[in-house]
């Protein structure tokens, strides 16, 4: 798919619209350039020239050209926020689930733009659980969230004391 203008963008224009779109971004400690624009179900998403889309393949299209229609530009960090151009790659869909599996990438960690934890990370998670650190305080330190806490320490059979509210019984 092209872009959909009048008159073809020049190299300049493109040239304006890559840095422009790279502007947007925050580099982190894996070199990742994190989109800080508009955001969708943890998607960068922006309209370059007529056409909204990932700003990932619109950062890959300003590069390298159209991108066919059966072609998958995917992220070979997995950051669903990253659009360094260094981490883009292009690939059919049989490429892209072998790239996922291979990785051993659990799609809902992707998606979410969680952090992948290592084993180390979940036995700490649990060590800290177990001493009764509040799962938030767990969660902002391993960026992810207090539920992805909750649900290994449940996993592993730490449970919270919890009070019921109607008759302050616990369960």
């Amino acid at each position: 798919m092209g872009y959909l203008i009048k008159a073809p963008p020049t190299q300049e224009d493109k040239e304006k619209k890559l840095a422009h779109l790279l502007s947007k971004t925050t580099t982190d400690a894996n070199g990742c350039m994190i989109w800080q624009g508009y955001q969708h179900r943890n998607q960068a998403i922006a309209t370059v020239f007529g056409i909204t889309e990932p700003v990932h393949r619109h950062v890959y299209r300003l590069i390298h050209g159209d991108i066919d229609e059966d072609v998958n530009i995917i992220r070979s960090c997995h950051n669903t926020l990253c659009i360094n151009p260094d981490h883009l790659v292009d690939t059919d869909h049989e490429g892209m689930i072998k790239h996922m599996v291979e990785s051993s990438i659990k799609s809902r960690s992707v998606r979410s733009g969680l952090s992948v934890l290592s084993d180390e990370d979940i036995q700490i998670i649990l060590y800290k659980a177990e001493d009764g650190v509040p799962y938030k305080e767990i969660a902002e330190e391993f960026n992810t969230s207090r539920n992805r806490v909750s649900g290994i320490a449940t996993k592993h059979g730490i449970r919270r004391n919890k009070v019921h509210a109607k008759n302050k019984t616990k369960i």
